[in-house]
């Protein structure tokens, strides 16, 4: 999905509700879902490369853990990030496992094992990073459920999964692309679809699955289409939207909006294109009180921007990327370790297969490694690094969606 076109992914939610599943029309009648392989899906190139600027540059090393084989036996395309939990890592692909619906994964000493596959009704295309509740594994599927409009699930260590959730009912959200955020002992999440005009929600939902929009986006000056996660500020949720303001007929490059477990939204930034950013994918990193970000598109050289905001709703871009040698559309978010910035591009670099990178508070970025995808057939890595990254004993650990022995996506660790 993170490498359709973005214009086809304006509201036209049929086109792009995954990367491996496509429904059979957009009513969402629950009926007749087509499972189509994620290997069908031409992979999206830069197309002009932009001139060279000045920047570090330094390769390290890097390490394949696991390629994914696709369905039935495991799991292809992952989407998101990893969640560890006692040294073993758990995560979801939005395709593969028996019915090539979508899978939760688990990764432990270069072993992976596929824990649940989904079927459709009890949820597919999962696309969201998981969350430790009390032990068990939580998460979000864009479609399938009662309503064919997504779920949150929860799965247990050893495989069990229930539906806690199915959207799409009434003025409900539909299409949750984000995973959950735990505030105290509420879940939180956005759908990208649904809600009073269909153009996103926020939404709660408790330990037990009782589940409420506490916000209905695009009325107006507000935010439209919430694609990631939420990020818990001193008790303030914060966001993007990867369009609005909706004015007329512009959709609007995006914003970033805060919002109150209650329920009060409000927008900080606006989004104005390039040479701003534009069309935020990811979420956001609090570090004191500067909130730091990516957008996909926009920048100098519309390839994505880093940038910072403040809670008063400064804005500062940090970094415009620029294809090649630099990397090219940002889709995770970053991670700071010891006051560093880490984050990934999907696509640019030397070999366009995206990248690895660090970033200072300052806005000094240094490449750390490119991604070959299948351009060394010997050694075939992955290609399109988008879920967010997590720190363990002094690597980083994240997932491509596409790449590997299969072309199906990786899990790799990269040592810094």
């Amino acid at each position: 999905m993170k490498k359709l076109d973005l214009a086809q992914c304006k509201l036209n939610f049929c086109a792009c509700a995954a990367v491996a599943v496509l429904l059979a029309g957009c009513g969402g009648s629950g009926q007749g879902t087509q499972i189509v392989p994620a290997s069908s899906f031409a992979r999206r190139t830069v197309a002009q490369q932009a001139p060279l600027q000045s920047r570090r540059y330094r390769q390290i090393a890097e390490t394949i853990i696991h390629s994914f084989a696709g369905a039935p036996n495991d799991g292809d395309t992952p989407e998101a990030g990893l969640l560890d939990i006692g040294g073993t890592l758990y995560g979801t692909t939005a395709a593969g496992g028996d019915v090539d619906a979508g899978t939760v994964f688990k990764v432990r000493s270069f072993t992976e094992s596929v824990v649940y596959s989904f079927a459709g009704r009890d949820g597919a295309v999962p696309e969201s990073s998981l969350v430790n509740v009390n032990g068990a594994l939580r998460g979000t599927t864009e479609i399938g459920g009662n309503h064919d409009k997504g779920t949150v699930f929860e799965v247990a260590p050893s495989g069990g999964e229930s539906v806690l959730h199915s959207f799409g009912e009434k003025s409900d959200g539909a299409k949750p692309f984000a995973g959950l955020t735990k505030v105290l002992r509420k879940l939180y999440g956005t759908t990208r679809a649904g809600g009073a005009v269909d153009y996103g929600t926020v939404y709660e939902i408790n330990e037990s699955g009782a589940e409420k929009v506490i916000h209905s986006f695009g009325n107006g000056s507000d935010g439209a289409v919430p694609v990631e996660r939420l990020t818990d500020y001193n008790g303030v949720l914060y966001g993007v939207t990867e369009d609005g303001p909706i004015l007329g007929s512009s959709l609007g490059n995006g914003t970033v909006f805060k919002i109150t477990p209650s329920g009060a939204e409000s927008v900080l930034y606006r989004f104005a294109g390039a040479p701003d950013g534009a069309h935020p994918f990811a979420g956001l990193l609090a570090v004191g009180d500067v909130l730091y970000g990516t957008t996909r598109v926009g920048g100098k050289n519309n390839r994505g921007s880093v940038f910072k905001i403040t809670a008063s709703g400064a804005e500062t871009v940090l970094h415009s990327f620029a294809a090649d040698p630099d990397g090219a559309h940002p889709d995770g978010a970053l991670i700071d370790i010891n006051g560093t910035l880490y984050g990934t591009t999907c696509e640019g670099g030397t070999h366009r297969y995206g990248t690895l990178y660090s970033i200072t508070k300052s806005g000094t970025e240094t490449v750390l490694y490119n991604f070959k995808g299948d351009s060394d057939s010997s050694s075939p890595d992955g290609d399109c690094p988008g879920g967010d990254l997590i720190e363990k004993g002094g690597s980083l650990y994240g997932t491509t969606s596409q790449g590997g022995l299969y072309g199906a996506g990786t899990v790799f660790s990269i040592t810094l």
